[in-house]
């Protein structure tokens, strides 16, 4: 009378609790019970009749598969906690060989949490990890998800790097990662760089990855999320009082004028152009902007010309904006920047003149009765000339 089994101790690769014929096998290894053979195949002869319990040691790093998940000659009969068997019965002469054992080796997934600082939803060279972030790991339904010993995992936080992992996960089901977003960022684009390693794969709105499902053994170190600070672009317009393009002590705001933002993210997503207006002082500013390359345009307020750009060599104090457009060239954030540097200056329309008369007295006064001299020709020349 014998017990044995032909496929007996193994890796599990089907995850259901059935051997499968493919799987990777394991000599049991257990110097007090039976000693498998190299193929983990094992037997116990010369039983007399009655009942037995097999109980199997599971390899170092491994856990068992679940129990009676299929055809008794294909599943696996180890109990998940104790390793052992049901009860088993022998009558004079059977040779049992359905009693087997499955165990899984566990898997892992992780990587990286990073700050995109020119939003493209790439990890480009030179861009940090982010520390602190914390990382939760699901189940497909949105529960939280258990380890290959069924325990519930714990929520993680990134590494002074940005980097994070967990571990000891059970191959066959299925993971979503989770990441919430830092305080003062904002997430980057997903799936934008066609090399999952160096991607984000966040949703913008629930901070979830899509699910994956790990084989015995595997590391899936591609699952990454990406955030930028917001950026700000702004500053000032003023009356160039002394017309030389540069804002001087003493000159006004000019309040109530209409400027535009335009441009594309840094993953080349176009904005929807933002409008604001002036202040009392003259200042404006756009707020909450992703990294990317922005233009300001500036709308001329009534009775005005353009004051001259890009003039006195600062560029915190000279008009940016063109003469004949408004717009000032591109501008370049990046995340968390803030750029006070784009202005636009104007100049009041003047006016001038009076009165060509005839002097009849010689006495260089306009007297009483003295005619304006309407056949004169009247002519102006203007010094430090400015556009019109």
């Amino acid at each position: 009378m014998a017990m044995a089994d032909r496929m007996p101790v193994s890796q599990d690769q089907r995850i259901n609790g059935n051997l499968d014929r493919n799987s990777r096998r394991w000599n049991t290894g257990n110097p007090n019970h039976y000693d498998g053979s190299e193929d983990g195949s094992y037997s116990f002869t010369g039983l007399k009749p009655g009942t037995y319990t097999v109980t199997f040691t599971k390899p170092t790093g491994t856990a068992y598969t679940g129990q009676d998940n299929g055809t008794d000659d294909k599943d696996s009969d180890a109990g998940p906690t104790t390793g052992s068997t049901a009860g088993i019965t022998l009558v004079s002469g059977q040779n049992n060989t359905t009693v087997d054992a499955g165990v899984l080796r566990p898997a892992s997934l992780g990587d990286y949490v990073w700050e995109d600082k020119n939003g493209n939803g790439v990890q480009d060279a030179g861009e940090p990890g982010i520390s602190g972030v914390t990382v939760s790991l699901e189940d497909a339904s949105g529960n939280p998800a258990r380890d290959i010993n069924g325990n519930i995992i714990p929520a993680t936080t990134t590494g002074t790097n940005g980097q994070y992992q967990f571990t000891n996960l059970k191959p066959g089901v299925v993971y979503v990662v989770k990441f919430t977003t830092p305080s003062g960022y904002q997430p980057t684009s997903a799936d934008r760089a066609g090399d999952d390693t160096k991607d984000s794969d966040a949703n913008t709105t629930t901070g979830k990855a899509a699910g994956v499902t790990l084989t015995g053994g595997q590391n899936n170190p591609t699952i990454d999320a990406g955030y930028y600070r917001p950026a700000t672009i702004g500053d000032f317009v003023w009356e160039d009082k002394n017309g030389n393009g540069v804002q001087d002590a003493g000159e006004p705001g000019i309040a109530g004028v209409t400027v535009t933002l335009t441009g594309t993210k840094g993953d080349g997503t176009p904005i929807t152009p933002i409008t604001v207006t002036t202040g009392t002082n003259g200042s404006y500013q756009f707020t909450n902007l992703a990294p990317g390359t922005y233009t300001v345009t500036f709308t001329k307020p009534a009775n005005t010309v353009t004051t001259t750009e890009d003039q006195g060599g600062d560029d915190t104090k000279d008009s940016d904006a063109s003469i004949t457009t408004g717009a000032s060239a591109p501008v370049t954030v990046q995340s968390g920047e803030t750029n006070n540097t784009i202005d636009a200056g104007y100049l009041k329309s003047a006016s001038l003149g009076d009165l060509v008369w005839e002097d009849t007295n010689a006495n260089g006064v306009q007297d009483s009765g003295e005619p304006g001299n309407s056949w004169s020709d009247s002519k102006i020349r203007r010094r430090n000339r400015q556009p019109s």
